[in-house]
């Protein structure tokens, strides 16, 4: 966790899988989901920061990954995040 905020770690890996995947670099993707630069993709990748839910749903169209794919991990994420906080496993 970062501050009062759960680190998406999952969701970064499945996201930066996606863009394997689908053959972009970071430079490519970040212009087709439209962010500011690369940097702020590499950081929601690395989950440091976290990916705005209009860009999940542009990813969605622009990596070809299911929504339920990007669900799961955020639930994944928000799971071991509050567990990790709450002092469980």
């Amino acid at each position: 966790m970062t501050g009062a905020g759960i680190r998406y770690r999952k969701l970064g890996e499945l996201m930066k899988s996606a863009r394997l995947r689908a053959g972009l670099t970071a430079e490519e993707a970040a212009m087709m989901l439209g962010l500011s630069s690369p940097n702020c993709l590499y950081n929601a990748e690395a989950g440091d920061t976290n990916f705005p839910a209009r860009k999940l749903k542009r990813a969605v169209q622009v990596y070809s990954i299911s929504r339920r794919a990007i669900i799961e991990a955020i639930v994944d994420d928000d799971v071991a995040g509050l567990s990790k906080f709450l002092g469980g496993k």
